[in-house]
């Protein structure tokens, strides 16, 4: 809880305090929702996907994201996550082509990442694009 109340204190404080801001819990989601969630589908990107649906980080758009429990996300997650928003620009799972967003990643976890990294649990260079301000 704490985690969070701190993320939106930075957000509150900050120049995107008038845009939106979101939590995700990279624990509490499976793998290929994960995914989803975070950059969004194109329709017929997979089976039941008949509309669009923007994901959370096109939703920050000039905002915030929290991504909150980041060292539970599994390695193959994690490397989607750093392919797609490399340069932060994010495309959509079926997406043909970017869109380019200006977001702030905020990122907790409770576990050692130094010791995650070592074990080959988390990705290296998920943490260095992630560590502007640790």
């Amino acid at each position: 809880m704490g985690k969070e109340i701190l993320a939106r204190l930075i957000h509150k404080l900050s120049p995107r305090a008038h845009r939106p801001m979101m939590k995700v819990n990279c624990a509490a989601l499976p793998v290929d929702l994960l995914e989803s969630e975070l950059f969004g589908y194109e329709a017929g990107a997979f089976t039941g996907a008949n509309r669009p649906k923007p994901g959370k980080f096109e939703l920050c758009n000039k905002g915030t994201i929290l991504l909150d429990e980041i060292g539970e996300m599994k390695p193959h997650a994690s490397g989607q996550a750093v392919a797609r928003a490399a340069g932060w620009t994010i495309r959509p799972l079926g997406g043909r082509s970017n869109i380019s967003a200006d977001f702030r990643v905020l990122a907790a976890t409770n576990i050692d990442v130094q010791t995650c990294i070592a074990n080959k649990t988390f990705r290296e260079d998920l943490y260095y694009r992630l560590n502007a301000l640790p």
